[in-house]
């Protein structure tokens, strides 16, 4: 038998590692994107669209999600004619059934249930600020850990909510067409469209009262041990708040992220999120400011069929008066 150099034998080592790395590489189950949205109540008025995968379920197939979020949020702003305060919890459950109509094409139904609280994360919060040196001032002003929800310009209340509030809110239907399968140079791509049904009670800012539809795409390509995610959408808004004088735009939200696959069935998930926000140059910064935020994750699949996922999203570069404080979820999924 001939005996192998060193450099012979260490090529045959790599060339089976790389092998056997790229046939398990093959068996890993996708579990990305982070299907959690921002959660500022403000934002949750109006259409988003949730991060998802190019791929639909197949024709005549269900998949069923369900995701639960505990956001905290204490924004204020004073410095226009529009003053608004938003000192809460908000506990949201996404209950969102897909269904493929046809070959390459899914509908999918979000119904959300929500719930108003003053909270039990302030304390946690606050504690951590503290542990890291970085209590935010806005907490000075209010101590309490009450609850509070208004929003007004020139003292005529236009925004409020209540307290141990509980009610659906505003109902979507999705339609999403993949176009491209990926191939070994390109991403898989997908077509979507959307509109939201004025079903959540407008009066505790549960709906905006108003239809929305939007159009968007999205994409995701596979390396090794990565999965690579990424969107981009528009919506138009339906006009509210005529009678305060508030002008609406078009919003804009994109997406990038990665799934590192830890087992073949053990993910984590990293992605940051921009969005802008439908009103147009308030002068109140939770009404008019950009949100950058990023979301992380674990998710572990059971079987094939059923998977769970974790995680807490938190505002960044700026986004600090804009939107949620941070948020904790839970998404549970299955497919039929």
């Amino acid at each position: 038998m001939k005996r192998l150099t060193g450099l012979q034998a260490a090529m045959v080592c790599v060339t089976a590692l790389c092998a056997a790395t790229s046939e398990a590489a093959q068996e890993i189950r996708n579990l990305g994107p982070i299907p959690i949205y921002n959660q500022g109540p403000i934002q949750l008025m109006f259409l988003q669209f949730i991060p998802e995968r190019p791929a639909t379920v197949g024709r005549g197939r269900f998949s069923f999600q369900v995701s639960n979020t505990q956001t905290n949020i204490l924004v204020d702003s004073f410095k226009s004619d529009i003053s608004g305060v938003v000192d809460m919890e908000l506990n949201r459950t996404l209950f969102n059934l897909r269904y493929g109509v046809a070959p390459k094409t899914e509908l999918s139904l979000q119904v959300p249930i929500m719930h108003t609280t003053s909270g039990f994360l302030d304390s946690f919060i606050v504690s951590f600020e503290e542990s890291v040196g970085a209590k935010r001032e806005i907490r000075k002003r209010y101590p309490d850990f009450a609850f509070d929800f208004t929003f007004a310009r020139d003292d005529q209340e236009f925004l409020r909510s209540e307290r141990n509030e509980t009610g659906i809110g505003d109902i979507v239907l999705e339609v999403k067409r993949e176009i491209f399968p990926e191939t070994t140079d390109w991403p898989a791509f997908s077509l979507r469209a959307g509109v939201k049904f004025p079903t959540g009670d407008e009066d505790i800012a549960f709906g905006s009262g108003e239809a929305d539809v939007g159009l968007g795409f999205v994409v995701e390509k596979k390396w090794m041990w990565f999965t690579f995610y990424g969107s981009a959408d528009v919506v138009f808004p339906g006009r509210i708040l005529e009678e305060v004088g508030i002008d609406f735009r078009e919003t804009y939200a994109a997406l990038i992220g990665a799934e590192y696959h830890i087992l073949p069935r053990l993910s984590f998930l990293l992605q940051m999120d921009w969005l802008t926000k439908p009103f147009a140059r308030t002068g109140n910064e939770i009404l008019d400011r950009r949100v950058l935020e990023f979301t992380a994750a674990f998710a572990y699949a059971i079987k094939d069929r059923y998977s769970f996922m974790f995680g807490v999203i938190e505002d960044a570069f700026s986004s600090d008066g804009a939107g949620g404080d941070v948020s904790f979820f839970l998404n549970l999924a299955a497919n039929f």
